[in-house]
């Protein structure tokens, strides 16, 4: 499902797909919103986002032990715990990511189905401080790097991975 919205100064897309969610910023807006003037004001600017997964544990492994997101813990809120348990096994694992978080979210868990599915469409872009150094250490943990850019300096800006429900990851050195 595809959707337009205005919200205040920003035009904004959704796209919700079987295998996740993306939201991403298109255009300011250049005439006055439909929204309500009051409902404007409501808006934090926070944004939790949730990617669905098919696989949590392995999904856990690559953004903690490959991609070096720090793990705050399966679950959610307050009742995090740092251990995956067999008998009760974990729905959903939480992420930081500077002053934002983040979680994965088993699909079957959410949905009731036990469907195959890639994220076909979700891209995220995620800010770092040295995109080279980072290139390199994501690199030397066997991750694929889909693609790369070097600015005239010859130093990395830019590089994107794919996770293994085909969450596209976008990492930029802003200039």
């Amino acid at each position: 499902m595809l959707t337009l919205r205005s919200l205040g100064k920003l035009v904004v897309l959704a796209v919700v797909l079987p295998g996740g969610f993306a939201c991403s910023v298109v255009a300011p807006v250049r005439h006055q919103s439909d929204a309500p003037r009051q409902n404007q004001q409501m808006f934090t600017g926070e944004m939790f986002p949730v990617l669905y997964v098919s696989d949590l544990r392995r999904s856990v492994e690559f953004y903690r032990d490959k991609l070096g997101f720090p793990f705050r813990g399966y679950g959610f809120g307050s009742k995090l715990t740092n251990e995956w348990s067999e008998t009760e096994p974990p729905y959903a694992a939480m992420f930081g990511l500077g002053g934002q978080d983040f979680v994965l979210h088993d699909y079957k868990a959410a949905t009731g189905e036990a469907v195959a599915f890639r994220a076909v469409g979700t891209r995220h872009h995620i800010f770092v401080t040295n995109a080279t150094e980072y290139h390199a250490s994501v690199e030397s943990h066997g991750v694929k790097i889909d693609r790369f850019v070097k600015g005239s300096n010859d130093r990395v800006f830019l590089f994107s991975v794919t996770d293994p429900d085909g969450h596209a990851l976008y990492f930029i050195q802003k200039r």
